[in-house]
């Protein structure tokens, strides 16, 4: 009598290993969504973190930091002009030397470590202001885009 073989033939090996190649790339392609929705909520958190912070320096001086006509503050990152929110005898500025009060000790930076600045700060007369800053996907409430913070809320 012969002897019977048991194991798995060329084609079974190759179906098998195609399976496995369609999960895999199904389930890094839905990785990749949820990393970028995980930013998007550490970003809109910060933006909260932001407001507080703006809220609190309004109840002291009752104005928001002033950037006058068409000046940007860039909030965090390597190339933003502020790291902290500090009331000093002259004002706003962005580092804590006669610091009166320390409304944020850290600016929020890109979640991303890219070292770009995404929150983008201006207010004309100090009675109001708005933060720009954008979002890679829809993430709660908010479609992916450019998104504005103003004292009424986030849109």
């Amino acid at each position: 009598m012969k002897k019977q073989l048991r194991g798995f033939t060329l084609v079974e090996l190759l179906v098998a290993v195609g399976i496995i190649g369609v999960l895999a790339s199904v389930s890094v392609v839905s990785i990749g969504s949820v990393r970028q929705k995980g930013r998007d909520a550490k970003r809109i958190s910060e933006i909260r973190e932001i407001q507080k912070a703006l809220e609190g320096y309004f109840s002291t001086r009752n104005s928001y930091p002033a950037t006058g006509e068409g000046i940007t503050y860039s909030l965090g990152g390597v190339g933003g002009n502020y790291i902290v929110f500090c009331d000093t005898d002259a004002g706003f500025q962005a580092d804590t030397a006669n610091c009166r009060t320390t409304f944020m000790a850290r600016v929020p930076a890109d979640p991303m470590n890219t070292g770009a600045t995404i929150y983008r700060y201006a207010s004309v007369d100090g009675s109001s202001y708005n933060v720009t800053f954008s979002l890679e996907t829809r993430t709660g409430d908010f479609n992916a885009g450019a998104h504005t913070a103003t004292p009424g809320g986030i849109q």
